[in-house]
């Protein structure tokens, strides 16, 4: 047998020339050029039995590497045979050489044939070596065998014990169980009669919530056709059970309405469970139903089908309803331009951006945009995003399990959930904290979310609207607003014009709050603004447009107890010709040598400050206002600036 020889010599010739010796003798070799390669060589999975080590080399040297071999490969019964290779042969080296863990040495310049026999030498102590660890272990294995004999029969003989034992109990024991076994069968013999009575009594009151049930109950199976429904359904379609039973919802419904609910059962069937709000025409006439979709599961976990529970809240639904917005709404180009943009985006479920100052109508434009929609027949909810608490804003959207949080008695649906099938619109979005603006942007990629406390991911098919009386981009620019948000959201952007920019459409504004606002005052009779008032109306500022306008307009009616609202009664006071034609205050940007971006920013910022602050007699919570911000934004933007001194 040719066991693999390491050569570890650093002199290039000299290792070489060993290399082609070996070879030509019909040995392999690796060959190393240092005492640190060689140890490494040593340790690998097939490595070599024989090493020819240079006494002196880089790192290690053959001394040192020859005793790591035999303290650690030795130990470990992986014998290598070391020859050392020197200059020098002093009695004293080659006792060191020998007790440190070599087998053999020669000395430079050496007579190929000596080292050749060395070599074989340790061959055949290399296949001796192996003969006794194999002759070892076979030993070892028998000792093995003979001691498993002896346990395996004392183990037989204990067990041949315990079973005579066993037996005897078993015997004496057997009669009791008997006895007990036929005790414990009249008793289940007696609790399966009264279960079955109570099944059947369970059964009976099921049916009898079934079958006198307001609400409208119904089963569909996988291809989403009912199979079983109560009389309510009955009463509804004004069909009977088996004119139900076997057809789908677009023969019920029609192909329209139909198309939500399939949308909305395939995502059932899927395993999800669906609650929503949704109208629908039924015999030609509108329903408004508050509906639980839920799948129904066998054993086995796999969804058979859908269980439906419908209830009809027309009534209320139909009391809450505000009249929907006209294209003639409005006089303006600039409106008319809104409305028309509006119109377009309404027929997508893209996100919708609204922005424009405080007060300019934008929730009343998200309700157009929603009453103009596909999604006209579902649920509109509005979320003041400033006025949520931050402790509660999330649960406020998203929801919360119950035990979330101190308090959280009971699981509670988020707006974003209430709003499927329908419009969402999130008003003064700006005012979100930069966590839930991550939470929000990550439900704008999939409409999934997870409520406060929970761990099951939650699909929504609800459309997004927002709105904004900030700068966004300056927010962004700032850091209190997410960029990547803002791209997500400012996908279709709208700009409501400031009232100042749509003069002409005061009157029709005007007309519109006044009988709003007599009959929410109680007045029988429409109150009338006089043309000097309308005029006064129609040259002021309105620096708080519509909602300012409205706020003039209660006030004229309540002074006058609703009749002719005068100029006198209008309260803005009068401007003269001069002031009509005064400039408002501008500030001129210059960007000069030296002078970047951002100081300019800064200057502008300074600017609106103070001009918020002139303006509002150095009002802070009307200077905050005017310019669109929270009191905390305006301190913040002060402190930042060196304003607050």
């Amino acid at each position: 047998m040719q066991y693999r020889i390491l050569i570890a010599e650093d002199e290039p010739m000299s290792r070489k020339m060993l290399e082609r010796l070996l070879v030509n003798w019909g040995y392999e070799t690796t060959s190393v050029a240092d005492g640190n390669e060689a140890w490494n060589a040593l340790q690998a999975d097939q490595s070599p039995k024989i090493a020819l080590l240079d006494w002196v080399m880089p790192g290690m040297d053959g001394v040192d590497v020859a005793r790591r071999v035999r303290a650690t490969l030795s130990a470990a019964d992986r014998y290598v045979y070391v020859i050392l290779i020197t200059q020098k042969a002093s009695k004293e080296d080659i006792i060191a050489g020998i007790e440190a863990g070599a087998d053999d040495y020669i000395v430079k310049p050496f007579d190929p044939q000596e080292l050749r026999v060395r070599i074989r030498a340790g061959q055949r102590l290399l296949e001796l070596h192996t003969g006794l660890m194999a002759a070892k272990a076979d030993l070892e294995e028998a000792n093995s065998d003979l001691r498993r004999e002896i346990q395996v029969r004392e183990k037989t003989e204990r067990q041949l014990k315990r079973a005579r034992d066993q037996l005897e109990k078993r015997v004496s024991a057997r009669t009791l169980e008997l006895a007990e076994s036929n005790e414990r069968l009249r008793n289940e013999i007696e609790v399966r009669k009264r279960a079955e009575e109570t099944a059947g009594e369970s059964e009976a009151r099921l049916m009898t919530f079934f079958n006198t049930a307001p609400d409208c109950i119904f089963i569909k199976d996988r291809s989403l056709k009912y199979t079983v429904v109560n009389p309510s359904m009955e009463q509804l379609f004004e069909l009977p059970a088996s004119g139900i039973v076997g057809r789908t919802d677009k023969e019920l419904y029609g192909p329209e309405a139909a198309r939500h609910l399939i949308e909305v059962d395939s995502r059932v069937i899927r395993g999800e469970t669906i609650e929503e709000e949704h109208t629908r025409a039924v015999n030609g006439a509108p329903i408004t139903v508050l509906e639980v979709r839920a799948p129904m599961r066998n054993a086995t976990g796999e969804v058979l089908g859908i269980c439906g529970i419908s209830r009809n809240i027309t009534e209320r639904k139909m009391s809450a309803l505000s009249p929907k917005l006209s294209m003639q709404d409005y006089s303006s180009t600039a409106m008319s331009s809104v409305l028309a943009s509006a119109r377009m985006a309404a027929q997508t479920d893209t996100v919708i951006l609204l922005t424009g100052e405080s007060g300019t109508g934008k929730d009343r434009l998200a309700r157009y945009l929603h009453d103009h929609s596909r999604r006209s027949s579902g649920p509109f909810f509005s979320v003041n995003c400033a006025a949520l608490p931050p402790e509660l804003a999330e649960s406020e959207l998203f929801g919360h399990e119950a035990g979330a949080y101190t308090g959280a008695n009971r699981r509670k649906r988020g707006m974003v959930e209430l709003a499927e099938g329908g419009t969402l619109l999130l008003n003064e979005i700006g005012e979100l904290s930069l966590t839930l603006q991550a939470k929000l942007l990550s439900f704008l990629d999939t409409f999934t979310f997870t409520r406060v406390g929970g761990e099951k991911s939650i699909s929504v098919n609800a459309r997004l609207i927002a709105a904004t009386n900030r700068d966004l981009p300056v927010d962004v620019a700032d850091g209190r607003f997410r960029k990547d948000l803002f791209y997500r959201l400012n996908v279709f952007s709208i700009s409501l014009p400031a009232l100042r920019d749509r003069i002409e459409d005061i009157p029709d504004l005007v007309s519109d709050l006044t009988e709003k606002l007599a009959e929410k005052l109680g007045f029988r009779k429409l109150p009338v603004v006089d043309p000097g008032a309308m005029e006064l109306l129609k040259s002021y500022h309105w620096p708080g447009n519509i909602r300012e306008l409205k706020n003039v307009l209660e006030r004229g009616l309540i002074l006058t107890n609703g009749q002719s609202i005068t100029a006198s009664q209008v309260g803005l006071g009068s401007q003269t010709q001069d002031e009509k034609h005064k400039p408002e205050p501008s500030y001129t940007v210059r960007l000069s040598e030296g002078v970047t971006m951002h100081e300019a920013l800064l200057g502008v910022k300074r600017f609106l400050l103070a001009e918020g602050l002139r303006r509002s007699g150095s009002n802070i919570g009307e200077a905050a206002r005017l310019l669109g911000l929270s009191r905390d934004s305006f301190f913040h933007h002060r402190k930042s600036l060196g304003l607050d001194t």
